[in-house]
């Protein structure tokens, strides 16, 4: 069954992908066992909803780090 929320999760990627500066292939292999994931969302193609499970549990569980000069900030305090 395809989900209707394909939109919002994409979203949520692309916030992800923003902070992690990760790639789409890497976080499409990673989340769901497809390099292709990010952009098949991108062409508005559908997913199944367990896949999409898959992607909000691998973005819960796999939280951003912060990045070097946040961190260089941290330390400085």
């Amino acid at each position: 069954m395809a989900t209707q929320f394909s939109e919002k999760l994409l979203a949520d990627i692309e916030a992800y992908l923003s902070q992690t500066g990760m790639s789409i292939s890497y976080f499409g292999k990673r989340s769901a066992k497809n390099s292709e994931l990010v952009k098949r969302l991108r062409d508005g193609r559908p997913i199944q909803s367990d896949t999409e499970q898959r992607v909000r549990d691998f973005m819960r569980h796999h939280k951003p780090r912060a990045s070097k000069a946040k961190q260089s900030e941290a330390a400085e305090l």
